[in-house]
């Protein structure tokens, strides 16, 4: 199983999780803990950008639909800003058509991981981009 290995390239590594939802926010965190990554969580958008801002994460992990502010939003903010522009930016969002997809693209995200995925293939692509 992918959960017993520890995988170099998250061990230590700050991963910023920002998402509305708390089950997923435990469930992703909890599994970034098996893989000894420093979880940073954020109800929304705003928050998110105060969590990317004070922990200066390796990676965020960014839902699409949030209050106050969307993923959208939050992604292209940070893409403006010199010291996040190069930031690993992963969506992870139920909102998966084409459309969405290619609009995360427009505004710097790095991927798209349709909700419900699998913890293997989350943890495969945050290493891909560690």
């Amino acid at each position: 199983m992918i959960e017993d290995v520890v995988s170099e390239k998250i061990n230590g590594k700050k991963i910023a999780i920002i998402d509305d939802s708390a089950t997923v926010r435990k469930n992703t965190a909890k599994l970034l803990f098996k893989y000894n990554a420093i979880v940073c969580e954020a109800t929304d958008g705003l928050e998110g950008l105060a969590c990317v801002w004070e922990q200066r994460p390796d990676l965020v992990l960014l839902d699409i639909q949030m209050p106050r502010l969307l993923g959208y939003d939050v992604c292209r903010a940070l893409r403006r800003h010199p010291e996040f522009n190069e930031l690993p930016i992963i969506f992870l969002s139920s909102n998966d058509g084409f459309f969405d997809k290619a609009k995360a693209r427009t505004v710097g995200a790095n991927t798209h991981l349709s909700k419900p995925y699998k913890n293997s293939e989350l943890i495969s692509t945050i290493e891909q981009y560690l």
